[in-house]
């Protein structure tokens, strides 16, 4: 075998080696499970806002400043999720990410970082803090090409229930 055939060889082996570990790595993280549930049509969700009750009784030590654009749970997610991005994502630019009708690729990765890592409660807490409804929530996600998500499924219990043909 001349040094050539080993170099091949050694390549070939490589790839098959490097092969079996992305499989094997998939197992780990559970890449095999099977897709997320799909995100209903944002019509589906209510657009109402909290009101000052609600938003007490979620966020009680929340300041009356920290709501929309100025919201303290997106900016504390944001600056977790994107802690390694050269420019850090901010609030401001969520909120607008939820109401922009052709998302950037910066907004959708802000919108995927948001809806890969925060929790069910940060979500809510977005809602109580005036950041969207859940409708928009739902809308950004689908604009963004988000619609299937790990929070689909609990998303989806909120969806208001679709008219049934009587008959």
């Amino acid at each position: 075998m001349g040094a050539g055939e080993r170099q091949a060889r050694t390549v070939a082996d490589y790839g098959l080696w490097a092969e079996n570990e992305r499989r094997e790595r998939g197992r780990e993280l559970n890449w095999d499970r099977p897709p997320y549930d799909e995100l209903r049509p944002a019509a589906c969700f209510s657009d109402r806002r909290p009101t000052p009750r609600e938003r007490a009784a979620i966020r009680p030590r929340a300041r009356p400043e920290e709501i929309r654009q100025h919201s303290g749970t997106i900016g504390a997610r944001l600056a977790s999720s994107c802690a390694g991005w050269a420019e850090h994502a901010t609030s401001g630019e969520f909120y607008a990410a939820i109401r922009a009708n052709r998302p950037t690729e910066r907004q959708r990765h802000i919108l995927d970082a948001w809806i890969r890592e925060a929790s069910w409660e940060e979500i809510v807490c977005g809602w109580a803090d005036e950041v969207y409804t859940f409708r928009e929530l739902a809308g950004a996600l689908h604009r963004a090409g988000l619609a299937r998500c790990r929070w689909a499924r609990g998303l989806n219990r909120l969806a208001k229930r679709p008219p049934t043909v009587a008959g």
